[in-house]
């Protein structure tokens, strides 16, 4: 059951099968890799194939690294190069299958979770792991790591606690991020916003990512930046950043889209951005930005005065 179709020999054997069955399911083409079969013909889907690996490599083994983060919706799972990883004890042997699968021993066994029918390293581990082996580039391991901070995937101590007990090669675009989200940035681009507003002395305090409540203790939003003397937002739209499905199952950028309202219901003024503007005409955005500013100066929330409480 939760096996999707496949079994491995030894649930096979178990279960009551010969070693004639396994002959005659290998020579109908329902092997799929060694010691793992299916109940079927035709082709595999990606989760099968994974699921085939899992068995492959045994009951106590644990996927890791990039093909991990796309288990746990993370990453697109289409779009890696790489192939699945998994972790065995150190008492197992390393070994690579047919599929260019690979099974890996470590004195370091990761707590698991079970995603889709296959035990998965958790957020953390897969992180760090996907950095010793450079899977991913420095730029997508920053904004991942942001983004399961942001999105209370790990915390800031667990991840921490990783990079000291396997080591820290490697590891330095998730110490960027980490930094980041330290500075109230929920992703690069809105570090790039923190930072070029923090070093220019035109402008007031802005407060990154702060929780913002009306009179009647409703909270009205947790917008990028915010300006309380003038009452103005400012959103980093990025759909990099904001794709996928939240874990109530809403679309992340429609959401997005309709929190932008609901501040100027409360007659904050909303300051949209996009990341490429950050990155190629940053100057130009904090222009207009400061005219915005200046032009909304002294008037706070305007019809609700909204609050500020910690996170």
């Amino acid at each position: 059951p939760g096996q999707m179709g496949l079994a491995s020999t030894r649930q096979l054997l178990k279960a009551g099968a010969s070693e004639w069955d396994l002959t005659q399911l290998a020579l109908r083409g329902q092997r799929v890799v060694r010691r793992v079969y299916r109940s079927g013909t035709g082709e595999l889907t990606s989760n099968q194939m994974l699921v085939a690996g899992s068995l492959w490599a045994g009951p106590h083994a644990v996927m890791t690294g990039a093909h991990a983060l796309a288990a746990h919706g993370l990453v697109d799972a289409d779009d890696l190069e790489v192939r699945p990883r998994f972790l065995v004890p150190a008492q197992h042997r390393a070994r690579r299958n047919a599929l260019g699968m690979t099974s890996e021993r470590t004195r370091s066994m990761p707590r698991s979770l079970l995603r889709a029918g296959v035990p998965v390293a958790t957020p953390e581990r897969a992180l760090v792991d996907t950095a010793h082996r450079r899977e991913l580039t420095a730029s997508q391991l920053k904004l991942l790591t942001m983004t399961v901070l942001q999105r209370r995937r790990t915390t800031l101590v667990r991840l921490e606690a990783e990079i000291a007990a396997l080591g820290d090669a490697n590891t330095g675009p998730l110490q960027d991020g980490m930094l980041g989200f330290r500075k109230g940035a929920w992703s690069p681009p809105e570090e790039t916003l923190v930072a070029a507003v923090a070093a220019d002395d035109r402008f007031p305090p802005m407060l990154a990512n702060p929780l913002l409540d009306d009179l009647e203790g409703r909270l009205v939003g947790r917008p990028d930046g915010y300006f309380p003397d003038a009452g103005v937002v400012v959103q980093v739209h990025s759909r990099a950043f904001h794709t996928g499905k939240s874990d109530d199952g809403r679309d992340r950028w429609a959401t997005t889209l309709v929190r932008d309202a609901d501040y100027q219901t409360y007659g904050l003024v909303v300051v949209p951005v996009a990341p490429e503007t950050l990155n190629n005409d940053l100057p130009s955005f904090l222009s207009t930005l400061l005219l915005i500013l200046e032009a909304h100066r002294g008037q706070g929330a305007g019809r609700v005065l909204v609050q500020v409480r910690p996170a």
